[in-house]
């Protein structure tokens, strides 16, 4: 009996921290990015001002995509974590994709599903995209995030309606920054389980 437990004990800890690993599956006509699922493979991918940018193939809990909803100002947000170096896990030099969308309607995991289908304008009037620091985060607050001006789309094309969630789909955009620094986002693409300990209400 203790033998088995020996076998059962290992192999369920490796199920139970494997499940939320990241699977890179690379795209056939852009290798440096991730193809584009809806299977919950936690990864997310673009090119940036001609650099392919991936989110973190793990690591640790803080590299989990995060999702938070801002009562005071009725802003949903979006990060994911990441890098131009995939390989640098050293926060001060965080790339983090971030989404900020004017809506008090996703206050909560079940509300995502809400998500499904949609085409959210890029405009900095429906919400916006940035790529930001960790540092900055943490200075402005996620929802505080501002750019001077943008044009693109996000859409949510799936939204999986059972825990964990799966979130998955694609954008592109451009747009000036707070210091007049230009920015291109395009070919990005997206698919995230979500659980609980992801989303957060501020």
């Amino acid at each position: 009996m203790k033998k088995l437990q020996l076998v059962i004990l290992p192999l369920l800890f490796l199920w139970f921290t494997g499940c939320n690993e990241p699977v890179f599956i690379p795209d056939p006509s852009k290798p440096a990015l991730p193809v584009y699922t809806e299977d919950g493979h936690n990864v997310a991918g673009a090119v940036i001002n001609g650099q392919n940018w991936t989110s973190y193939v793990g690591g640790s809990y803080y590299n989990d995509i995060r999702m938070i909803y801002d009562q005071d100002s009725g802003r949903f947000a979006i990060s994911i974590p990441g890098s131009f170096n995939n390989y640098n896990l050293n926060y001060q030099d965080d790339n983090n994709l971030v989404f900020v969308l004017y809506t008090n309607e996703i206050t909560s995991i079940y509300d995502l599903k809400k998500l499904e289908g949609s085409v959210i304008s890029l405009d900095n009037q429906n919400g916006f995209g940035i790529i930001t620091s960790y540092d900055e985060i943490q200075y402005h607050g996620i929802t505080n995030l501002k750019v001077k001006s943008q044009s693109g789309k996000l859409h949510i094309n799936y939204v999986k309606d059972s825990y964990p969630r799966i979130i998955s789909g694609t954008f592109g955009f451009d747009y000036t920054d707070m210091n007049d620094e230009v920015y291109s986002v395009y070919y990005g693409r997206f698919d995230f389980k979500v659980y609980q300990s992801d989303f957060s209400i501020y």
